[in-house]
Formats: structure tokens, C-alpha cells, sequence
């Protein structure tokens, strides 16, 4: 809808070209992984708990468009929502969440609270009133701590691919995991060569597998 996926149009835009890695990454892992589960889209219909499993989605995010697929019977619609799934607490709030620092670290920049009410017209304001709108000290230096904890991971975080314990132990599901794995390293590697020519403004690192959590941690 926004149009950037037109390289033509857009031809340079890290997040979407790093971020694509990580999907069909996923996207291959899951699927084999589905398609190892359920041998069949009949095998999907005939799961109770996976149905209940989606009702309760539905009950929970409401019947939305574009939000949920009209149904779950087939392996695509399954290996379609479980990608959207993992992709979002993994790639894309890495993307959200931990560059949040970079543009709340400096409050004039971006604050987050304002002590009066922002101008109406153009032309109305000076240096002064704008100063005067932007929070006080206190509420800097707490702002500022807000956000130094949030793009902050935890000492024993776990990252995409570094999975520390694992309860597959069948030989089809550890095959699936160890080309995920290699996957992922490839990536890494990939995007590091991509910031060896991106200009300096245009250098991303956020979507590396070795900093994308493997879900939201908060």
C-alpha cells in the first residue's frame, strides 16, 4: 500500500531489503515445519486444537481485515500466519523497538512530552516558546532512562537461531532447525556486506540475526 517495495521507485531501503531475509528465512523453516506436522490440508481441518487455538485469536483481535485470514485450513494459511507471527515478535520488533533510543535519546529531537500546547498556525513560535513547550529536567532525565531501558536486552537474552534448549529430538525437525540455523548465519554475513558499501546514513544493523530477540522480551 505504502509502495515500498518497488526497488525501481525506492531502490535503496535497508529495513525492507534486510528484512526480507529474515522473512523467507522464516517462511522456508516454517513451512517445512508445517509441512512435517500436516501432510495434508485435511490434517489441518482435522486438528481441535489448532481450531481452537484460532477461535481464540479471533476472539482476541476481533474479525479485522488484513489482520487475521478468514479461515485456517490449509497448510498455506498456517505457515502464512505463523510466519506473520514470528516475524513480528522477532525481525520487526527488533526494527521498532531498538532504535527507539536513537530518536528519544535526544529529547528536543522527539519528545515524548509536551508542557503545553503545540502551535496551530505556522509562524507563531520562536525559540523561546519552544523551549518553554519541552519537558523539564526531571522529565528529561526520566524519559531519557525510559528509553535506555527499553532498546536494552537482558544479560541472558536469546537470539534468533540461538536457541539454547530444544524439545525436538526427531531427526526430520533437527534437520529443519540446523538449515535454519545456517540460514541465519548466511544473513549475518549478508547484511555485513551490505553495510560495507551502504553510505554511513544508510547503514542497518537492527535486522541481524545476532540482534533481532527471538520474541519480545519487555
Amino acid at each position: 500500500a505504502r509502495g515500498v517495495a518497488d526497488t525501481a521507485a525506492l531502490p535503496e531501503y535497508p529495513y525492507r531489503d534486510d528484512a526480507l531475509l529474515l522473512w523467507d528465512a522464516l517462511d522456508a523453516y516454517i513451512g517445512e515445519n508445517v509441512s512435517l506436522a500436516y501432510p495434508t490440508d485435511e490434517s489441518v481441518q482435522q486438528d481441535s486444537e489448532l481450531a481452537s487455538f484460532f477461535r481464540d485469536l479471533l476472539h482476541g483481535l476481533g474479525e479485522k481485515a488484513g489482520v487475521l485470514p478468514a479461515s485456517l485450513d490449509t497448510r498455506e494459511a498456517l505457515c502464512k500466519l505463523l510466519v506473520e507471527f514470528c516475524f513480528t515478535v522477532s525481525a520487526q520488533h527488533a526494527a521498532v523497538n531498538f532504535t527507539q533510543y536513537e530518536f528519544y535519546g535526544y529529547v528536543p529531537y522527539r519528545p515524548a512530552v509536551l508542557t503545553q500546547s503545540p502551535p496551530t498556525s505556522k509562524g507563531t513560535t520562536s525559540e523561546e516558546s519552544y523551549v518553554a513547550m519541552l519537558p523539564n529536567r526531571d522529565q528529561t532525565q526520566t524519559l531519557v532512562g525510559i528509553g535506555k531501558v527499553l532498546t536494552s536486552t537482558a544479560s541472558d537474552e536469546q537470539y534468533l537461531g540461538q536457541i539454547k534448549q530444544t524439545w525436538l529430538y526427531e531427526a526430520a525437525p533437527l534437520k529443519a532447525l540446523e538449515k535454519f540455523e545456517g540460514r541465519l548465519k548466511e544473513i549475518e554475513k549478508e547484511i555485513d556486506a551490505r553495510n560495507q558499501v551502504r553510505s554511513q546514513e544508510m547503514k542497518y544493523i537492527h535486522m541481524k540475526p545476532s540482534r533481532v530477540p527471538s520474541s519480545i522480551a519487555i
